[in-house]
């Protein structure tokens, strides 16, 4: 079972696997379904383009293999699940039907757990409707939270998209505005901010253009 990497020939051109180096495109800067990610994921995402690399594109769709590979030992493969909505992964057909089988299973445990816990009505069954927020809302979580980044510029961009993060529908914009933050503090070094873990996106190894 694989998955592949998208437009890997496009962007990609080698003569022989195992390259000492793989190309990562500026324009990945301006890509803003891949921006939109977390940045763990997008963290991972990379360290599967130097993976891919060694079997044309390609990655085994294996936990203990990519736990080993990665070097990540609490690697789970749910980690890929949004690389695969996003699109930055295709999985094979078997892939595809384990995918499937395992959103089945998670989906009928989450189902029975809420069963059990709620004997009166299955209202905790159903996921939260999303509700759009106001922008007089937006403002005020950047206020109470102390973000930087402009509460306008949050609520044009995402209402104008129809509030999706890359090709999905928004669960919480909450917690689209700490990835807002995270970025904006990102390209504004020069303020002062706790130290945190950097986690798989900080511990990224240096790679040529």
């Amino acid at each position: 079972m694989y998955l592949t990497v998208k437009n890997w020939e496009l962007f990609q051109h080698y003569r022989d696997r195992h390259p000492p180096w793989i190309k990562l495109h500026v324009r990945l800067l301006n890509d803003r379904e891949f921006m939109a990610l977390a940045r763990a994921s997008r963290g991972l995402l990379m360290l599967l383009w130097i993976l891919a690399s060694e079997d044309e594109g390609r990655v085994l769709y294996d936990e203990e293999e990519l736990k080993f590979r990665l070097r990540l030992e609490d690697f789970s493969l749910e980690e890929l699940n949004p690389l695969v909505a996003g699109g930055f992964l295709i999985p094979d057909e078997e892939c595809k039907r384990m995918l499937a089988d395992a959103s089945i299973c998670s989906h009928s445990v989450s189902v029975s757990i809420s069963n059990t816990n709620n004997t009166k009505d299955n209202y905790n069954t159903k996921e939260k409707r999303f509700v759009r927020p106001s922008l007089e809302e937006v403002a005020a979580r950047v206020a109470e939270k102390g973000y930087h980044f402009s509460p306008a510029s949050f609520f044009s961009y995402y209402n104008s998209n129809g509030w999706r993060v890359g090709k999905n529908p928004m669960k919480s914009w909450h917690a689209a505005c700490v990835t807002w933050e995270e970025r904006w503090l990102a390209d504004h070094p020069e303020v002062k901010q706790p130290p945190t873990n950097p986690g798989v996106f900080g511990s990224l190894p240096v790679v040529n253009s």
